[in-house]
């Protein structure tokens, strides 16, 4: 499970798991996903602060190389050093 927590409040909950779809020796394919569970607090002008929370369900296809980690939807690029 992955949280984070901001100093105002907000909260950020993501639980979910991957699978191996494809490897060879160049590059590897997985596949990630789960859910997506966030809280924010919001300061509304006649109803004094308030909560808000969305649930999102996730799926994202990864692609590994030797050089870069990239993501098709949610999760963005990454170059490897």
């Amino acid at each position: 499970m992955y949280e984070v927590v901001e100093d105002s409040g907000d909260q950020i909950l993501a639980d979910g798991n991957w699978k191996l779809d494809k490897s060879d020796a160049r590059s590897a394919t997985i596949t990630v996903f789960g859910k997506w569970f966030s809280q924010y607090n919001l300061a509304a002008y006649y109803e004094g602060n308030t909560r808000e929370e969305a649930t999102r369900i996730f799926k994202d296809e990864v692609v590994i190389t030797a050089e870069a980690i990239t993501g098709t939807k949610m999760i963005g690029g990454f170059r490897v050093k």
